[in-house]
């Protein structure tokens, strides 16, 4: 005999226990008192569906292959080799016949190569950006290309490269990139940051809209509207005509991507327990910042042309046709919205496809028994009777509102710090000096160690707030006594602050899992992903100011923005202790 013993209020005057008990030679339903309780989503997972099956793993699998990594494309199709002014047809032609090496030409048509040379406008010309002004198809060019040491330091007369540019062929950058496309250098450099601050906003209002459409239509259909948002980014980003064009279609990629990121992380939380949900955001994690950028650096190295390696990147995202057939509505989610049939009919299908090859009696009577809680729950609403609005009634909600507000507000500005730290760190720590193919593997090597200590900590504190706390504070005294060497100490190398900024990016990536999962636990499951996307959007302004701060070091003093992003880690420690704790069990729905 198999039993599933469940609470109930009868009148709001006493409690009794209902025991649901199942024959195993009939394997049908006996009931013990008739119950009207309310239905508790994680007890249902833990003993009937199961937290952690082939069903849970078909889902997070699924949302892993279907999503794309566009933020890490720019490291390539941004990527740009040494470049020089593209000389006159008759020119060209002589450097190739001659076979004159790149270095060579540069020097010998521009001062930026010269030593000791001094101009009075020398601090605002930019290498490669500026040519001696002769009449070139009428000058000996023998003279000036191919005699050693042949120099024009007398000429004082420069222009700006009047035909565009040409790059040197160079192993350790991405030959056909955006930036040589469209001729992003000198006096049209500014452009760049341009298509970055736009991603960003794209993200931001990503973020937050999709949050808020993942609690109005659900978390399914918020994933498939905004794949196809993706998808349509995808296809402009290929096939822009302009930079302009580009930039736009790069933001609505933003926009798509950052939306069904955001429900996707909210769904794989409530098809699951506490228990486990650590090792579903750690094989999410790796999927996407290991596996997913080192085959984008496989990519790059095969695929010389940035339009077609978009194409690549984006690739993944047509895997979302599955959707359709396999991709599940949140269950806590369609209970929130007094939905009850169809979340039980989503636990149903979960639980077949859960116990798949266990017998056909243990799936019956799994089904019967949620049959059963089905019933229970049905009855309890349709007998619920409305209670008056009373002034307590009014004052709790009240309550409840200003609380989420506080716990809203908090989280953004944990967000904001935690990502202005990390992003800060990790472009002020990884400045490319080699292959950028490999540097682009090795970056995403560092995502492993920090989603292993997520998953190993996460998983056996039930706690989420102290080993959050903890990482965060070994990574705040890290920053300062780099910092603090840095400044005072005035290193002749960067060894010691290299070593520091690599050890707390992996911390990073720890505490930044932890936030993922331990912020969306805050909320009940009616506004679970809207506030999310709310706090994730506005979190991003802490990722546009990193820029600015790493500037800090060069005009400021060296070392400096790493004391800021200590002092930003050591706020969000502050404001940690305001936020409450949570072990992630039995989410409220409402």
């Amino acid at each position: 005999m198999t039993s599933l013993t469940v609470l109930r209020d009868e009148n709001n005057t006493s409690h009794m226990e209902d025991e649901v008990a199942i024959d195993d030679t009939s394997g049908k339903l006996r009931l013990t008192n008739s119950d009207k309780g309310s239905v508790n989503i994680d007890q249902l997972l833990e003993e009937v569906v199961k937290p952690c099956g082939l069903w849970q793993w078909t889902v997070a699998l699924l949302l892993l292959i279907s999503t794309s990594s566009p933020t890490t494309f720019p490291v390539y199709a941004n990527s740009a080799s040494p470049h020089r002014c593209r000389m006159e047809d008759k020119v060209e032609d002589f450097i190739k016949k001659h076979n004159i090496p790149f270095t060579d030409v540069a020097s010998r048509i521009d001062p930026w190569y010269m030593k000791n040379v001094t101009w009075p406008t020398i601090g605002s010309l930019k290498k490669g950006c500026y040519r001696y002004n002769l009449k070139w198809n009428n000058t000996g060019l023998k003279s000036i290309l191919l005699v050693k040491n042949a120099s024009l330091t007398s000429y004082d007369d420069v222009e700006p490269c009047p035909y565009g540019y040409l790059h040197e062929v160079s192993s350790r950058h991405y030959p056909h990139s955006v930036v040589a496309e469209y001729e992003l250098l000198c006096s049209r450099s500014w452009l760049l940051p341009l298509g970055t601050s736009s991603y960003l906003c794209g993200m931001s209002i990503g973020f937050m809209v999709g949050g808020r459409c993942g609690d109005l239509i659900g978390r399914r259909n918020t994933m498939i509207l905004f794949t196809c948002v993706e998808i349509i980014g995808g296809i402009c980003t290929s096939l822009s005509p302009n930079y302009i064009s580009y930039v736009i279609a790069r933001s609505i990629i933003a926009f798509g991507s950052s939306a069904k990121i955001t429900v996707a992380g909210v769904l794989v939380i409530e098809l699951t327990t506490a228990r486990h949900r650590s090792m579903f955001k750690a094989v999410s994690t790796i999927g996407i910042t290991f596996v997913y950028r080192a085959v984008l650096a496989l990519w790059a190295y095969l695929i010389p042309d940035w339009r077609w390696l978009n194409v690549a990147v984006m690739s993944p995202v047509l895997l979302a046709v599955l959707y359709f057939p396999f991709l599940p509505e949140s269950p806590r989610w369609l209970m929130s919205k007094n939905r009850t049939e169809q979340s039980f009919a989503v636990l149903k299908r979960g639980c077949v496809i859960n116990h798949l090859g266990k017998g056909p009696t243990i799936g019956r009577d799994k089904i019967r028994q949620l049959d059963w809680e089905f019933h229970k729950a049905d009855s309890s609403h349709k007998n619920s009777v409305p209670v008056c609005k009373d002034t307590q009634g009014r004052r709790n909600r009240g309550h409840s509102r200003l609380t989420d507000f506080k716990i809203t507000a908090l989280s953004t500005l944990i967000m904001f710090g935690s990502s202005l730290s990390y992003i800060g760190i990790l472009f002020y720590a990884t400045a490319v000096r080699d292959y950028i193919y490999l540097t682009g593997f090795y970056n995403s090597l560092a995502a492993i160690p920090g989603t292993v200590i997520f998953f190993l900590l996460y998983r056996y504190f039930r706690r989420r707030k102290l080993p959050l706390m903890v990482l965060l504070l070994i990574s705040c005294c890290i920053l300062f006594g780099s910092s603090i060497y840095s400044i005072f100490g005035k290193p002749a190398t960067d060894v010691v602050h290299t070593i520091c900024s690599n050890l707390v990016l992996v911390l990073f990536a720890s505490s930044s899992c932890m936030l993922f999962l331990y912020i969306p636990e805050l909320f009940p499951t009616s506004v679970r992903s809207q506030r999310t996307g709310v706090i994730l959007g506005l979190s991003r302004i802490g990722t546009m100011l990193c820029a600015f701060i790493n500037e800090l070091d060069v005009y400021f003093v060296h070392g400096f923005p790493i004391l800021v992003y200590s002092a930003a880690v050591a706020m969000v420690i502050i404001l940690l202790l305001f936020l409450p704790d949570t072990t992630g069990d039995n989410l409220p729905d409402k």
